[in-house]
């Protein structure tokens, strides 16, 4: 438990993989553009670089294809891997242009239809932080977004769970699912459900 805990970047129970832990804000931000969440997920994803029991359980490579109910295909792709181009964003594609995380949106020629510039704005990060402490301060009223957080939360969750058993998940199939990756109690000394094989590695999720 100590350990896990001390290296929770590398165990689900605790991290929720890298959709949960770093892609959400991505896909955040499209459930956000839809008004809407996925219905659907299927994926694939597994381990090429991480191994050895320091890097416990998760997978460093990860694909998921999402469906939201009117059949509009939402595709994620995130990795943890050393030597390979980066990119953090995403890519809205539309029927009559398309928009991407630089503040800009283009025609299917590629020529600019509408550009944000306004460089003395304070940052989107700043505007959140300044609505939450003003409402704690100032009393102020405050969008409750906990229903909102809890349903992007299970979109990466259903997205695990299509990628760690090759299953194509429904939403509802998900939220009825027994599934716990969750230990059953919380003490040091207890055994873990994910406790390392002899060889000292973790089990790794397969189909």
């Amino acid at each position: 438990m100590e350990y896990q805990i001390s290296n929770w970047h590398y165990f689900n129970w605790l991290w929720g993989g890298q959709l949960a832990g770093q892609a959400i804000h991505q896909i955040d931000v499209i459930n956000w553009v839809k008004k809407d969440y996925p219905i659907k997920a299927s994926g694939m994803g597994g381990r090429a670089m991480l191994k050895g029991p320091d890097h416990g359980e998760i997978f460093d490579h990860h694909y998921v294809e999402y469906e939201y109910a009117d059949g509009t295909k939402l595709h994620v792709q995130c990795r943890q891997m050393d030597n390979c181009a980066n990119r953090l964003g995403f890519n809205i594609q539309g029927s009559k242009g398309k928009a991407d995380e630089r503040f800009q949106m283009v025609d299917l020629k590629g020529n600019s239809l509408w550009r944000y510039r306004d460089k003395d704005d304070p940052s989107s990060s700043q505007i959140e932080q300044d609505e939450f402490i003003g409402a704690i301060l100032g009393n102020k009223p405050y969008v409750n977004n906990t229903k909102y957080g809890a349903e992007s939360s299970m979109t990466t969750i259903m997205g695990r769970m299509a990628i760690e058993s090759g299953e194509i998940i429904d939403l509802e199939k998900a939220k009825a699912s027994n599934l716990s990756i969750v230990p059953s109690e919380f003490s040091w000394d207890m055994k873990m459900p994910n406790a390392p094989l002899e060889d000292g590695n973790y089990a790794i999720p397969k189909p």
